[in-house]
């Protein structure tokens, strides 16, 4: 019985959680729209290799994300369809800062502070017609927002201590049901 009434009570938290998660990301997408432009440039260039002097088109990718606020813990996700790359490892990038979320693609690039203006860059082997980069999805999502010239401190959530307690909480809450319920038999 206090395994079921313990099951119930995770599950409700872990329902709560997910919500919370849900409502948080939704509004850090929300803000992160409302306060950045991105704008996305395809330069194609031919490569000759050495050796072979085979020529090759490469295209370069750049996203130049322009903020009009300070963005903390920035995901910026970038879906490639396979008209462009088929998988990730068409691709090539040139920064250490990402992800592969799917290799179908699906790309992810974290920024702890954007406080000012940004871009990524990644290359694919081939031409890519700049109609079809029109396809690719470039979600930000943002944590937090502060204007300009904001310190961290000052832009820091007011809940931000219950975050840290709450959890806790549960925790404790639930080890001392699980003690108080559970009364072990003394045999004579």
């Amino acid at each position: 019985r206090v395994n079921e009434e313990l099951i119930t009570i995770e599950e409700k938290i872990k329902e709560a959680d997910i919500e919370k998660n849900l409502e948080e990301t939704k509004k850090g997408y929300e803000e992160a729209v409302k306060n950045t432009k991105i704008e996305k440039v395809a330069n194609v260039f031919e490569d000759e290799d050495i050796v072979t002097g085979k020529k090759t088109n490469i295209t370069i990718v750049s996203l130049f994300i322009k903020t009009e606020k300070i963005l903390y813990n920035l995901s910026l996700y970038e879906s490639i369809p396979k008209e462009i790359a088929s998988s990730s490892e068409e691709i090539i990038f040139y920064d250490d800062n990402f992800n592969i979320i799917e290799p179908d693609p699906l790309i992810m690039w974290n920024f702890a502070v954007v406080d000012s203006d940004i871009e990524v860059s990644y290359s694919i082997k081939k031409k890519v017609d700049s109609e079809i980069l029109k396809d690719t999805k470039t979600v930000p999502i943002a944590k937090g927002i502060a204007e300009k010239g904001t310190s961290v401190t000052e832009s820091a959530n007011d809940n931000s201590l219950f975050k840290l307690i709450f959890p806790a909480f549960i925790t404790v809450s639930i080890v001392l049901i699980v003690i108080f319920f559970h009364k072990p038999s003394i045999k004579k």
